[in-house]
């Protein structure tokens, strides 16, 4: 093995996907009491008005003893956006406050039980970026959040 980061991004989003089946498509702990849809990549013309997508993968690693790639810790960082549309369009203020409420849900569910499987534990949101667009029919707000997820394992030869 020489990355765990696919397996981290697919844990991630197996995790959101059961919480949102579990109540219906309704991700209300994730803090908005509508549907969202959770799609392990952008879902294009399926996209719903609020969704949480996946993006790219970054990973780091360090050997954790002095022989190298004897046992390794990997900190891999999958991309979650948060997307929430309105149409017709509402203030901007709202649809980030949506976002922001999501987030806050997706970071709730997550610490309380950050065990993701496979030897994958979440550890933190690590860094986001937000923006905005607002047109005459449509007000739109992405949220874009960095994933940390650590796992341990050793080279195989």
């Amino acid at each position: 093995m020489t990355t765990n980061v696919y397996e981290a991004k697919l844990a991630l989003f197996d995790r959101m996907e059961e919480e949102a089946a579990a109540i219906g498509g309704l991700l209300d702990p994730f803090g908005v009491d509508l549907p969202v849809q959770v799609a392990y990549e952008w879902p294009g013309e399926e996209a719903k008005l609020i969704c949480v997508y996946g993006g790219g993968v970054r990973l780091s690693q360090e050997d954790v003893v002095a022989e190298q790639g004897t046992l390794v810790r990997e900190l891999a960082l999958a991309s979650v956006y948060i997307r929430v549309c309105s149409r017709p369009p509402v203030d901007v203020k709202i649809t980030d406050a949506m976002c922001g409420a999501i987030a806050k849900g997706i970071g709730r569910t997550l610490k309380k039980n950050p065990d993701l499987g496979g030897g994958l534990t979440w550890s933190a949101i690590r860094e986001g970026q937000g923006d905005y667009s607002r047109v005459d029919d449509e007000a739109v707000s992405i949220l874009s959040l960095q994933l940390a997820i650590t796992s341990m394992f050793g080279y195989e030869v």
